[in-house]
């Protein structure tokens, strides 16, 4: 698997709540359009509206990572 670097801002979760799409990809592997779909999953299961935000608490307990 992937060594995970936290040094950079954009991938800190300890500085920042919410996930972008961009943290999908560092974590997933996958392209952009495929996280987009995971982040638009991840919504409507968490039954949230199409502008808010994903936090990565819920993104860990969605692909149940604790």
């Amino acid at each position: 698997m992937y060594k995970v670097n936290f040094k950079t801002k954009a991938m800190n979760p300890k500085e920042r709540i919410f996930i972008t799409v961009k943290d999908v990809q560092i974590l997933t592997g996958k392209k952009q359009k495929a996280c987009y779909a995971i982040l638009q999953k991840i919504r409507v299961y968490f039954n949230k509206e199409k502008h808010h935000a994903i936090t990565f608490k819920e993104f860990y307990k969605y692909f149940g990572i604790e």
